[in-house]
């Protein structure tokens, strides 16, 4: 049986809240009415004048709605009413969330008591993830980053600094993971020796896993790649000896950098460079991420988004 609704509102809405109940009905199949209170502003309904128009509705409906304006607890109205009584919103026009949230969300909407868009968050992240689990996309670092957004997947950096303990390092990711970013990348700047920056990078993976890695010491890269310790190299360009060196089946990203260590300013060589990288990537065992690399705004950025769009195109 499709659900019985009451709206109650004043003498001066009822011609709103009426037009946006029909709307509701054409959309949802629904029993909408709309019930008029006898008197003229909606948030000044007494509430003993509620309770007598709820008893006059018991039995009638599954969900009663009344103006969200209202200045005292709804608290014990149910009982009179015999169904859920929730809180509309300030504005009339908002009552058309009903036909949103669906069956299913009306359920929610009676736990919680008043009609409002954070009920649709629910409804919205649940679509997300179908989404998500619906779509192409490959496994990073543990995490499933959809081939062509939404979802975004959030890889925060953790500049990994001499001066700071490996504990300290270590406690940052954490906090980082925690505020909901999905993968770690440890950054690495020049100076570090490389045995050392190993020791930090173990208790760094023993705290929370292994984490993706830019640095430029090719061999410190090579070696943490073979250790275990990184799940994601960072960035492979034109004549890096990585190629060659990492284990076959680590992932790497590839971007659009000569061996001048130049971007082609051309969209169609950055592009053509950087399908290059990945194919070479591939035939070395290696799975590639291609990064077009976006410039900052005065330095190519409409030109960097069109390479990024062909590069959509052109690499699955």
């Amino acid at each position: 049986m499709p659900p019985r609704i009451a709206l109650v509102t004043g003498k001066r809405a009822r011609n709103r809240v009426e037009s946006v109940a029909s709307d509701i009905r054409r959309a949802t199949g629904w029993t909408i009415d709309v019930v008029e209170a006898p008197i003229d502003v909606a948030s000044l309904i007494p509430r003993d004048m509620l309770e007598d128009i709820l008893r006059g509705l018991r039995g009638r409906y599954d969900l009663i709605i009344v103006p969200g304006t209202l200045s005292y607890s709804l608290d014990g109205l149910e009982e009179a009413a015999g169904a859920p009584v929730v809180r509309g919103p300030p504005d009339p026009e908002s009552l058309r969330l009903i036909a949103e949230l669906g069956e299913d969300g009306l359920q929610r909407l009676a736990e919680q008591g008043s009609l409002s868009p954070s009920l649709m968050l629910d409804k919205w992240l649940e679509e997300l993830r179908r989404h998500h689990l619906s779509t192409p996309s490959v496994e990073v670092c543990s995490v499933r980053v959809p081939v062509r957004p939404p979802p975004i997947v959030v890889a925060a950096e953790v500049f990994v600094r001499q001066a700071i303990s490996a504990e300290d390092i270590a406690d940052r990711a954490e906090e980082l993971l925690e505020r909901g970013a999905d993968i770690i990348v440890a950054g690495f700047g020049q100076g570090w020796e490389r045995e050392e920056a190993l020791r930090v990078l173990r208790v760094l993976v023993d705290r929370i896993g292994p984490v993706a890695l830019d640095m430029s010491d090719k061999v410190l890269a090579r070696n943490a790649a073979r250790e275990g310790l990184s799940c994601l190299t960072l960035s492979l360009s034109e004549d890096d000896p990585l190629f060659n060196e990492l284990p076959r089946g680590s992932q790497v990203v590839v971007i659009p950098l000569d061996s001048s260590f130049n971007v082609p300013r051309s969209v169609g060589k950055r592009v053509e460079l950087l399908e290059r990288l990945a194919k070479r990537a591939q035939q070395k065992g290696l799975v590639p991420i291609a990064d077009p690399m976006v410039d900052p705004p005065g330095w190519g950025l409409a030109r960097s988004v069109a390479a990024y769009l062909e590069a959509s195109e052109r690499l699955p």
